[in-house]
């Protein structure tokens, strides 16, 4: 687990502003730091050390190297998880210098992965998974990606062909972004790593912050971001660029999950099926030279982790777990989280943090995100992971995935009955309409009924609107932004698990795994996610929506089923969601003075896409009391707060 860093030029690359640039992303590795200064033309290599590198490696610091005119710099900032020896320092080659590597993340099944490539004549002189990678690229190509498990973001240099090949792993786990701004090409983990490069700027994409401000999403699709010029690597993706070119590049999906027809599958075959498959994966995930701990919010995902990693590190195992705890009653899990803690035999650490110590840290957190995130939630997070810095654990497994697998949040019942009336059973849909807390089930009727042309016309009717007051439509228009409502709508079939398709790859696990990996790597923590593999995704997308939801409106059906005996009863059979909540509304109102101060400051006046009237009305309307939360409100400060942090422009 690292951070790594690449500029490439058509002409020559400015190797200090390179290696500030790796400065900026220490915290995603500061064990190690190495660079490579190249010349792609003619293949010249020179790795160099960093600042903070392994002094006891034979190589030059690389002021010693950087007077010549190299045009280009790969750099790497290593976390030491697996090989903590030097042997595992990148940039990494292989085969006599014809392939040079960095890397982030960890394949998971490079043992099995090393075994095969040894059997085809491989030699290895590391214990590292990143030796493993470059042996893979060697043998199988671009198709190399297929056999990963793990998480991963990498670029490659094949000296010989003068190309580059990068990937990033099918989930989006770990980050990849890249600019093309100043002639050439360049990329990072963190978008901090780019701002400060030469032609870099802060400059505004008005489509990414219409899209945050008036909805909530903080993922832009086909890789933009907040961010004029700044693009994502897309999730399960790899590219090859080839350097006589245009250093253009462009991602190409390597893996997806169709929805086809279901599996004809009994609940009890699936639910032991299953059962095997995230022992499995837990065992692999497991793999590490340092100590592993655990997440535990006390509900059936994390507890399923803590009592796996129990069973199969047995009494040797020291398990120690981490938990946020609110400070609201309505919104504590400490019972449940004590419950699965005592059934693990976990050591348990928990957080408590408040209101005020939030706003306290938010430049921070800030800083931390790189761009505006959706809730403090994300606050709640960021203080787990300071507690497992303090604690001395290297490595946390996290529960994400299984809500978006499995139909885990209630709004997913609604789905379910467009489903069932798709189909014709409408009795049985609207009766699940009304378990989803729909206020109408005849409208949720109507939604599967109506053509979707109408869409528009019922949101305005429901008095919805496409541009909230606290924006400029003139502005947006201006910047040619398509100020629309998101395209949500469902199929009449299998609408279940086509939500669930979208939550899992395209607006739902995406945030939440980028709000993971920022709040664990800036205390230098591995945060690994092991319901998060293919085989697992396309054995839950691929079961009949009545193994998701039961026909009581129980979720995670399935999970509940495969799950017991492994975990106590007593969380398998919880009926409420409360998910990885704080209390917000309550924060917010605790500190009226600090809220008005960011939503009223000259930086918030100088943003031409808001309206200070809007967002006055609305913070006041928020502040008295009017209603219990607001999302858009802390939207407001979460931008506002980005955009002077940043110096953005518009």
């Amino acid at each position: 687990m690292c951070g790594i860093l690449g500029i490439i030029s058509p002409d020559v690359v400015d190797v200090r502003a390179g290696a500030a640039a790796l400065q900026r992303i220490r915290h995603r590795g500061p064990d190690d730091e190495g660079l490579l200064l190249a010349d792609w033309r003619t293949g010249a290599a020179a790795p160099a050390l960093g600042a903070d590198s392994d002094r006891r490696l034979p190589l030059p610091t690389w002021q010693q190297v950087a007077e010549r005119p190299w045009n280009m710099v790969l750099g790497h900032r290593r976390l030491s998880i697996l090989d903590l020896s030097p042997a595992g320092h990148q940039p990494m080659s292989w085969a006599g210098g014809r392939y040079w590597i960095t890397y982030n993340g960890e394949v998971y099944n490079y043992l099995e992965l090393r075994q095969e490539l040894e059997a085809g004549g491989a030699q290895f002189v590391s214990g590292s998974d990143t030796e493993v990678l470059l042996a893979a690229y060697e043998r199988w190509g671009a198709d190399c990606v297929k056999r990963f498990t793990g998480m991963w973001a990498f670029c490659i240099w094949d000296v010989a062909r003068k190309e580059l090949f990068f990937s990033r792993d099918p989930f989006g786990i770990k980050p990849l972004y890249y600019t093309t701004a100043g002639g050439g090409l360049s990329f990072c983990s963190e978008i901090k790593g780019l701002l400060g490069l030469p032609g870099v700027k802060a400059k505004l994409d008005p489509r990414g912050a219409y899209d945050y401000l008036a909805w909530g999403m903080t993922e832009r699709p086909h890789g933009g971001t907040m961010l004029a010029g700044i693009h994502e690597m897309p999730p399960a993706t790899r590219a090859t660029v080839r350097l006589e070119g245009t250093l253009a590049l462009r991602p190409e999906k390597y893996w997806d999950v169709e929805i086809g027809a279901p599996r004809r599958v009994s609940l009890t075959d699936a639910a032991a099926e299953y059962s095997s498959l995230f022992q499995e994966s837990i065992r692999l995930h497991l793999r590490a030279d340092v100590p592993v701990g655990a997440a535990l919010s006390g509900g059936i995902d994390s507890t399923a982790i803590v009592c796996a990693m129990r069973e199969a590190g047995g009494p040797a195992l020291d398990l120690h777990t981490f938990s946020f705890i609110a400070d609201d009653a309505r919104l504590s899990e400490e019972q449940w989280m004590d419950r699965a803690g005592a059934a693990a035999g976990a050591r348990m650490h928990k957080v408590a943090p408040g209101g005020a110590e939030m706003a306290t840290d938010l430049e921070t957190l800030i800083a931390c995100q790189d761009l505006p995130f959706g809730s403090t939630s994300i606050y709640a997070q960021h203080r787990v992971f300071r507690t497992v810095r303090d604690a001395g654990i290297k490595v946390t497994l996290d529960g994400q995935g299984p809500d978006e697998m499995f139909a885990g949040y209630f709004h997913f019942r609604r789905d379910r009955a467009l489903s069932l009336i798709g189909k014709g059973n409408v009795r049985a849909g609207l009766r699940m309409a009304a378990l989803s807390g729909a206020r109408s089930p005849l409208k949720v009727l109507g939604q599967a009924l109506a053509p979707r042309a109408l869409t528009p016309t019922l949101r305005r009717v429901f008095g919805r609107n496409a541009v909230p007051a606290w924006l400029r439509r003139h502005w947006l228009e201006q910047q040619g932004v398509p100020c629309a409502f998101p395209d949500r709508e469902h199929p009449r079939r299998e609408a279940l698990r086509q939500s669930l398709r979208r939550a899992l790859l395209e607006n739902g696990i995406p945030s939440l795994l980028r709000y993971e990996d920022r709040n664990s790597m800036h205390y230098s923590i591995e945060s690994r996610v092991p319901f998060l593999t293919t085989r697992l995704a396309e054995f839950a997308l691929k079961l009949p929506e009545e193994h998701l939801i039961a026909p009581d409106g129980t979720t995670k059906f399935l999970l509940r089923t495969a799950f017991r005996g492994l975990m106590p009863d007593a969380i398998l059979d919880r009926r409420d969601k409360i998910g990885f909540a704080t209390p917000e509304g309550a924060w917010l109102r605790q500190r009226p003075d600090w809220v008005r101060r960011i939503t009223d400051s000259d930086t918030a006046r100088a943003l031409p896409l808001l309206e200070p009237a809007g967002v006055s009305a609305r913070v006041e309307q928020f502040l008295s009391g009017q209603s219990s939360s607001d999302p858009a409100v802390w939207w407001l400060i979460n931008f506002i707060t980005w955009a002077k942090a940043n110096d953005v422009t518009a």
